[in-house]
Protein backbone atom coordinates (compact mmCIF):
# COMPACT_ATOMS: atom_id res chain seq x y z
CA UNK A 1 0.00 0.00 0.00
CA UNK A 2 1.53 3.65 -1.00
CA UNK A 3 2.43 5.42 2.14
CA UNK A 4 0.53 9.08 2.08
CA UNK A 5 3.06 11.64 2.62
CA UNK A 6 2.23 15.10 3.65
CA UNK A 7 4.82 17.86 5.06
CA UNK A 8 5.38 18.97 8.62
CA UNK A 9 3.23 21.95 9.37
CA UNK A 10 5.82 24.37 10.29
CA UNK A 11 3.61 27.14 12.21
CA UNK A 12 5.22 26.22 15.40
CA UNK A 13 9.04 25.80 14.00
CA UNK A 14 11.53 27.63 16.35
CA UNK A 15 12.79 28.71 12.61
CA UNK A 16 9.30 30.22 11.40
CA UNK A 17 10.20 33.47 14.41
CA UNK A 18 13.57 33.96 12.25
CA UNK A 19 14.36 37.76 12.43
CA UNK A 20 16.14 36.80 8.94
CA UNK A 21 15.87 39.37 6.34
CA UNK A 22 12.73 38.45 3.52
CA UNK A 23 14.33 37.62 0.14
CA UNK A 24 15.87 39.97 -2.43
CA UNK A 25 13.73 41.15 -5.25
CA UNK A 26 16.35 39.26 -7.66
CA UNK A 27 15.85 35.76 -5.05
CA UNK A 28 11.99 36.34 -5.32
CA UNK A 29 12.44 36.84 -9.02
CA UNK A 30 13.95 33.30 -9.44
CA UNK A 31 11.22 31.99 -7.00
CA UNK A 32 8.90 33.15 -9.36
CA UNK A 33 10.49 32.00 -12.70
CA UNK A 34 10.80 28.31 -10.84
CA UNK A 35 7.36 28.95 -9.32
CA UNK A 36 7.71 27.64 -6.09
CA UNK A 37 4.95 29.76 -4.83
CA UNK A 38 5.21 31.68 -0.84
CA UNK A 39 8.55 31.91 0.93
CA UNK A 40 8.53 29.87 4.87
CA UNK A 41 11.32 31.15 6.11
CA UNK A 42 15.39 32.43 5.65
CA UNK A 43 18.39 30.44 7.38
CA UNK A 44 21.44 32.87 7.40
CA UNK A 45 25.09 31.79 7.99
CA UNK A 46 26.54 31.76 11.19
CA UNK A 47 27.33 35.11 11.92
CA UNK A 48 31.17 34.53 13.15
CA UNK A 49 32.53 33.34 9.75
CA UNK A 50 34.69 36.87 9.22
CA UNK A 51 33.72 39.98 7.78
CA UNK A 52 32.80 39.86 3.76
CA UNK A 53 33.25 35.68 4.01
CA UNK A 54 29.59 34.27 3.88
CA UNK A 55 27.30 36.97 5.58
CA UNK A 56 25.39 37.09 2.50
CA UNK A 57 24.73 33.17 2.14
CA UNK A 58 21.15 32.33 2.52
CA UNK A 59 18.85 29.45 2.42
CA UNK A 60 15.50 30.33 1.22
CA UNK A 61 12.94 27.50 1.60
CA UNK A 62 9.96 27.72 -0.24
CA UNK A 63 6.61 25.79 -0.79
CA UNK A 64 7.90 24.37 -3.65
CA UNK A 65 12.24 23.89 -3.23
CA UNK A 66 14.76 26.28 -2.19
CA UNK A 67 17.14 28.92 -3.29
CA UNK A 68 20.65 28.61 -2.05
CA UNK A 69 23.01 31.89 -2.37
CA UNK A 70 26.96 31.31 -1.94
CA UNK A 71 29.94 33.00 -1.83
CA UNK A 72 30.89 34.22 -5.15
CA UNK A 73 27.43 35.42 -6.51
CA UNK A 74 25.99 31.99 -6.66
CA UNK A 75 22.24 31.55 -6.30
CA UNK A 76 21.00 27.83 -7.03
CA UNK A 77 17.12 26.74 -7.31
CA UNK A 78 16.24 23.28 -6.23
CA UNK A 79 13.08 22.07 -6.81
CA UNK A 80 10.79 19.26 -4.24
CA UNK A 81 10.18 17.70 -7.28
CA UNK A 82 13.63 17.32 -8.92
CA UNK A 83 16.23 17.88 -6.72
CA UNK A 84 18.63 15.01 -5.30
CA UNK A 85 19.94 15.29 -1.99
CA UNK A 86 22.98 13.31 0.11
CA UNK A 87 23.22 13.59 3.86
CA UNK A 88 25.55 13.59 6.58
CA UNK A 89 24.44 12.94 9.42
CA UNK A 90 25.04 10.85 13.02
CA UNK A 91 21.10 10.07 12.48
CA UNK A 92 19.17 9.87 9.38
CA UNK A 93 15.99 9.14 11.46
CA UNK A 94 15.87 11.50 14.06
CA UNK A 95 17.99 14.15 12.26
CA UNK A 96 19.54 15.26 15.72
CA UNK A 97 23.16 16.25 15.20
CA UNK A 98 22.16 16.79 11.17
CA UNK A 99 25.59 18.26 9.92
CA UNK A 100 25.64 18.84 6.76
CA UNK A 101 23.83 17.73 2.95
CA UNK A 102 24.62 18.45 -0.53
CA UNK A 103 21.56 19.33 -3.10
CA UNK A 104 22.14 17.87 -6.78
CA UNK A 105 19.93 19.85 -9.32
CA UNK A 106 19.07 17.94 -12.76
CA UNK A 107 21.67 19.44 -14.66
CA UNK A 108 24.40 17.90 -12.04
CA UNK A 109 24.87 21.52 -10.20
CA UNK A 110 25.65 21.00 -6.76
CA UNK A 111 26.18 22.60 -3.58
CA UNK A 112 27.07 22.04 -0.22
CA UNK A 113 25.35 23.48 2.88
CA UNK A 114 26.97 22.82 6.39
CA UNK A 115 30.40 22.78 8.36
CA UNK A 116 33.03 20.61 6.21
CA UNK A 117 32.89 20.30 2.41
CA UNK A 118 31.52 17.85 -0.59
CA UNK A 119 32.94 15.10 0.70
CA UNK A 120 33.03 13.89 -2.59
CA UNK A 121 35.78 12.40 -4.52
CA UNK A 122 36.15 13.00 -8.18
CA UNK A 123 35.02 9.23 -8.78
CA UNK A 124 32.15 10.07 -6.72
CA UNK A 125 31.30 13.21 -8.50
CA UNK A 126 31.21 11.21 -11.63
CA UNK A 127 28.94 8.54 -10.27
CA UNK A 128 26.50 11.29 -9.08
CA UNK A 129 26.30 13.18 -12.18
CA UNK A 130 27.92 15.95 -10.83
CA UNK A 131 28.82 18.32 -13.41
CA UNK A 132 29.72 21.71 -10.60
CA UNK A 133 30.12 22.08 -7.17
CA UNK A 134 29.81 24.67 -5.02
CA UNK A 135 31.17 25.14 -1.52
CA UNK A 136 28.10 26.66 0.26
CA UNK A 137 27.77 27.96 4.48
CA UNK A 138 27.67 26.99 7.72
CA UNK A 139 24.00 27.53 7.35
CA UNK A 140 22.47 28.14 10.99
CA UNK A 141 19.65 25.82 12.34
CA UNK A 142 21.17 22.60 10.25
CA UNK A 143 18.65 19.87 12.05
CA UNK A 144 15.82 21.53 10.91
CA UNK A 145 16.05 22.59 7.81
CA UNK A 146 18.21 19.34 6.76
CA UNK A 147 15.49 17.11 7.72
CA UNK A 148 12.47 19.35 6.41
CA UNK A 149 14.43 19.29 3.13
CA UNK A 150 14.51 15.44 3.16
CA UNK A 151 11.15 14.47 4.37
CA UNK A 152 9.97 17.66 1.11
CA UNK A 153 11.50 15.68 -1.05
CA UNK A 154 10.24 12.43 -0.05
CA UNK A 155 6.78 13.75 -0.17
CA UNK A 156 7.14 15.33 -3.62
CA UNK A 157 8.88 12.69 -5.06
CA UNK A 158 7.30 9.26 -3.70
CA UNK A 159 4.21 8.36 -6.33
CA UNK A 160 5.93 9.57 -8.94
CA UNK A 161 8.65 7.20 -8.39
CA UNK A 162 6.07 4.64 -8.30
CA UNK A 163 4.44 5.12 -11.02
CA UNK A 164 8.06 5.28 -12.86
CA UNK A 165 8.69 1.66 -11.26
CA UNK A 166 5.72 0.60 -12.31
CA UNK A 167 6.78 1.51 -15.95
CA UNK A 168 9.24 -0.85 -15.86
CA UNK A 169 11.79 1.56 -14.62
CA UNK A 170 15.12 1.17 -12.44
CA UNK A 171 15.63 3.88 -10.23
CA UNK A 172 19.39 5.02 -9.08
CA UNK A 173 19.51 5.99 -5.41
CA UNK A 174 23.47 5.73 -5.56
CA UNK A 175 25.59 2.31 -4.62
CA UNK A 176 21.58 0.93 -4.17
CA UNK A 177 19.27 0.34 -7.30
CA UNK A 178 15.18 0.06 -7.14
CA UNK A 179 12.55 -1.71 -9.56
CA UNK A 180 9.34 -2.74 -9.40
CA UNK A 181 10.78 -6.62 -8.74
CA UNK A 182 13.41 -5.50 -6.05
CA UNK A 183 17.08 -3.91 -4.58
CA UNK A 184 19.90 -4.38 -6.13
CA UNK A 185 24.20 -3.51 -5.51
CA UNK A 186 26.84 -3.49 -7.54
CA UNK A 187 27.09 -7.43 -6.77
CA UNK A 188 23.62 -8.65 -5.55
CA UNK A 189 19.89 -8.56 -6.04
CA UNK A 190 17.13 -9.19 -4.06
CA UNK A 191 13.09 -9.54 -4.26
CA UNK A 192 11.34 -7.11 -2.09
CA UNK A 193 9.04 -10.01 -0.92
CA UNK A 194 12.39 -11.54 0.50
CA UNK A 195 13.13 -8.83 2.41
CA UNK A 196 11.95 -8.82 6.19
CA UNK A 197 12.93 -5.56 7.85
CA UNK A 198 15.95 -3.35 7.64
CA UNK A 199 18.12 -1.81 9.85
CA UNK A 200 19.71 1.74 10.05
CA UNK A 201 22.62 2.04 12.86
CA UNK A 202 26.59 3.01 12.88
CA UNK A 203 25.25 5.36 9.75
CA UNK A 204 24.97 2.03 7.99
CA UNK A 205 21.56 0.54 6.18
CA UNK A 206 21.53 -3.46 6.48
CA UNK A 207 18.65 -5.37 4.86
CA UNK A 208 17.76 -8.25 6.08
CA UNK A 209 15.57 -11.87 5.29
CA UNK A 210 13.11 -13.56 7.15
CA UNK A 211 16.01 -15.30 8.99
CA UNK A 212 17.66 -12.30 10.04
CA UNK A 213 20.46 -12.55 7.81
CA UNK A 214 22.09 -9.64 5.76
CA UNK A 215 20.64 -10.33 2.14
CA UNK A 216 22.91 -7.28 0.53
CA UNK A 217 25.91 -5.92 1.93
CA UNK A 218 25.42 -3.11 3.98
CA UNK A 219 25.29 0.76 2.68
CA UNK A 220 26.49 4.07 4.08
CA UNK A 221 23.60 6.01 4.39
CA UNK A 222 25.76 8.92 3.16
CA UNK A 223 26.16 7.80 0.03
CA UNK A 224 22.36 6.85 -0.49
CA UNK A 225 20.27 9.24 -3.02
CA UNK A 226 17.67 11.42 -1.49
CA UNK A 227 18.04 9.00 1.65
CA UNK A 228 13.85 9.57 3.40
CA UNK A 229 12.36 8.84 0.01
CA UNK A 230 14.55 5.63 -0.32
CA UNK A 231 13.47 4.50 2.83
CA UNK A 232 9.76 5.48 2.88
CA UNK A 233 9.76 3.73 -0.41
CA UNK A 234 11.33 0.20 1.09
CA UNK A 235 8.62 0.66 3.58
CA UNK A 236 5.70 0.78 1.05
CA UNK A 237 7.36 -2.05 -0.93
CA UNK A 238 8.47 -4.44 1.81
CA UNK A 239 6.10 -6.83 3.26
Amino acid sequence: MTEMLSLPDLSHASWNRSTFPPPTQGITEVAARERFGNCLSTFAAKPDLGPGRQQGSRLYVYRSGVIVTAPGDYVGAYAWETMRVLQYPPSVESGAGYRSCTLIDPHGNAVALGPGGLYLTRAARREYGITSAVQGSRILYPSEWGPYIQKAVAAAQLNPTLLRMARGETIDFGPLKADRIGLHDSEKSVAWQDIADFDLSHRTLTFNSPCMRPVLAATDTYKIVNIHLFLTLCRTLTP
